[in-house]
């Protein structure tokens, strides 16, 4: 059984995400998935939905078999029994950086997802500020 383990913030959830949910179940048997809360270490979040929120967002897609918080990559992977990393390619910083290590170091497979083309949180952001 190929479990496969994916992260995101997933606020605004829109067809990129999807697309990368259902890609990153296609690699293996279970898709396990962690959403991002960063809001212990911030002074408040920016998020438009709560973590409870993102989190049953994720938990309704037929594709993820279980969703739950995380604060940084790299220990939600070696705190996971998993058999592939999927990742999005504008996830690259240093903790990204680390899981990836951890994951050459460990034998597990990593798998880059492209972007979908014509859609982005951030320029969804920017267009519901301008609105405002």
């Amino acid at each position: 059984m190929t479990k496969v383990i994916t992260v995101g913030v997933f606020d605004l959830f829109h067809i990129g995400h999807l697309n990368l949910l259902e890609k990153a179940a296609s690699f293996g048997d279970t898709l396990v998935v962690g959403v991002h809360d960063d809001c212990k270490k911030s002074k408040g979040c920016d998020f438009f939905y709560s973590l409870e929120t993102r989190i049953r967002i994720v938990n309704s897609l037929k594709c993820v078999d279980k969703a739950f918080p995380y604060e940084r990559v790299d220990k939600f992977a070696a705190e996971n029994d998993f058999d592939v990393f999927v990742y999005g390619e504008d996830q690259n910083h240093k903790y990204f950086q680390e899981t990836l290590k951890y994951c050459k170091d460990n034998g597990k497979k990593c798998v880059m997802i492209p972007r979908t083309d014509g859609i982005s949180s951030s320029e969804l952001r920017t267009g519901i500020s301008n609105d405002s």
